[in-house]
């Protein structure tokens, strides 16, 4: 490490290099002498020593001596090697579905709030409504097979016509909901709730239609 008394006597044998190239008077600014740091000033007589150093610019320099000046922070160096690439990070959860859109096959509504929503007609083939809330919604004549509705709100749904074949509807509550001609065959509704459902013509998860069972219901048929 330098110390201060060495750094200033490279200084001075800078610039009495400088002087003995022809200078005899004037401010002289070496390299580095500008940027965030401190800048100093000093009288350098031509003996090469300094006197008066100091942050403001010297009064009383001799009349044969040089103003000199130099900062105390040096140039910027050139940047260094980039770094190696850091670890991957580790994928964070999945965050909730977007609530909108048309619904279309494979859309993600698991969770949403669509109570008394029109899905007549609707495609929604390998949809996920997991958790949604479809009260008093309308699929007459929509759904589609192979969907994920466990634990889904049907609450007084309308799903006459609907094609609910081979889904996913553990635990779904279809309290009150019309069946009417609906399709269920292959479809797990382990754990449903079918309290006050209306069944007419519907083809239960077993195959077999609520109206040629006894009672014509699909209870105790896959259900």
């Amino acid at each position: 490490m330098r110390t201060r008394g060495s750094r200033v006597t490279v200084i001075v044998g800078l610039v009495v290099a400088f002087l003995l190239g022809g200078a005899t008077y004037g401010a002289v600014q070496l390299a580095g002498a500008s940027g965030p740091g401190t800048t100093y000033y000093a009288c350098l007589t031509k003996a090469g020593t300094l006197n008066h150093v100091g942050t403001a610019t010297p009064t009383k320099c001799a009349p044969t001596a040089t103003v000199i000046s130099w900062n105390s922070v040096g140039p910027q160096g050139a940047p260094g090697a980039t770094g190696a690439q850091g670890l991957t990070g580790n994928t964070g959860p999945q965050g909730p579905a977007a609530c909108g859109g048309i619904p279309h096959d494979g859309i993600d509504l698991h969770g949403c709030d669509l109570h008394g929503a029109n899905l007549r007609s609707a495609a929604l083939t390998s949809a996920n409504l997991a958790g949604a809330d479809l009260s008093f919604a309308s699929f007459d004549g929509g759904g589609g097979d192979g969907g994920n509705l466990a634990g889904a709100n049907f609450t007084n749904a309308n799903l006459a016509n609907a094609d609910l074949q081979y889904t996913e509807m553990q635990n779904a509550n279809l309290t009150g909901a019309n069946l009417t001609f609906a399709i269920l065959n292959g479809a797990n509704m382990a754990g449903a709730n079918f309290d006050g459902a209306t069944w007419y013509q519907t083809t239960c998860p077993d195959s077999t239609l609520s109206s040629a069972n006894n009672p014509q219901t699909c209870v105790g048929h896959g259900i």
